[in-house]
């Protein structure tokens, strides 16, 4: 497993942790508006946006890595 390899794994993680934190801002913004609390417009307003960055890193993970490392870089050693 190269550096490549454990850099992208990270990247993946990181997103798929952005991703379900936003999910769940969404959800209890989605059960304020259900509820009519105060708090829904932050909570979205945090939360759409951070869906969309935590599915670009879990889906755009090759293009981080390779802005990441040059061709010749990502070998052990």
């Amino acid at each position: 497993m190269t550096d490549r390899d454990v850099f992208g794994i990270i990247v993946r993680t990181v997103g798929l942790m952005i991703t379900l934190a936003a999910a769940w801002l969404i959800l209890l913004g989605l059960f304020g508006l259900i509820s009519a609390s105060g708090q829904v417009a932050g909570l979205l307003f945090y939360g759409i946006p951070a869906l969309f960055v935590g599915l670009w890193l879990l889906r755009g993970a090759r293009s981080v890595v390779s802005f990441a490392f040059s061709k010749d870089q990502g070998e052990n050693g």
